[in-house]
């Protein structure tokens, strides 16, 4: 299994992807953003289903060469600056046949896509709903936004709703816990230490509640590295 991430993630968790027997893909900075998000999986590229993404024009050249030959890629039509909401037009959360994005800001192909395939789209204010989200299944969901908690709720997902804080970011108060987590379908995996974060013993027992094991990938504090996303 293979998975994304950003390409300034920790070489230590790095390398505690690869002894979990994953093929780790580094991300390409995106050169209209001038901060820390340039790099982020989950600013740049969004997974359609398992075998089809979609990612930021500028750049697809890079990805058509990283990806695997089975995954089809496709060009998005925005381009991301460093300027919200220019910056996340990928950044939208799939659970389900439930679709989560800022409708205004989320790119026109991506939409299109999720409309044809006839999946529920859900408009919200929140424009990083992945950043928000750490999706434990297609059930459930942990989240510091109370907006998407409510939405998750009246769609019958199972939401923990935690407090912001405990999850750095460069060049900002706080970080997300969607941003410092990524699941393979068994497991949940942490950029850093999820004992460390002030919800910390809750999220793992509602993890495991889940059916799903835990891994902190360093004891660094955690993270936000834009996501982790693993594919076939």
């Amino acid at each position: 299994m293979f998975v994304l991430v950003d390409m300034n993630l920790r070489d230590d968790e790095k390398a505690a992807l690869r002894n979990h027997g994953f093929f780790v893909l580094c991300t390409t900075p995106v050169g209209e953003i001038n901060n820390a998000l340039s790099t982020h999986p989950d600013i740049q590229i969004h997974f359609l289903n398992s075998n089809t993404a979609i990612c930021e024009p500028t750049t697809y050249s890079y990805y058509k060469k990283l990806m695997p030959g089975h995954i089809r890629l496709i060009s998005g039509k925005s381009r991301c600056t460093s300027t919200y909401p220019k910056d996340c037009a990928y950044n939208v959360t799939r659970i389900g046949q439930h679709i989560f994005a800022n409708t205004g800001s989320a790119d026109a192909t991506l939409l299109d896509y999720y409309q044809k395939e006839k999946f529920k789209i859900h408009h919200v204010r929140q424009g990083y709903t992945k950043c928000n989200t750490c999706i434990i299944s297609d059930q459930s969901v942990i989240t510091e936004d109370v907006g998407l908690h409510n939405i998750f709720i009246e769609n019958n997902i199972r939401s923990f709703l935690i407090e912001n804080g405990g999850v750095a970011l460069e060049g900002y108060q706080y970080g997300f816990i969607g941003g410092a987590s990524g699941s393979d379908g068994k497991n949940v995996y942490f950029s850093g230490l999820i004992e460390g974060h002030p919800w910390g013993d809750e999220i793992k027992r509602f993890i495991k509640e889940e059916g799903k094991e835990v891994f902190s990938l360093s004891k660094d504090k955690l993270r936000d590295n834009g996501s982790m996303f693993f594919f076939e």
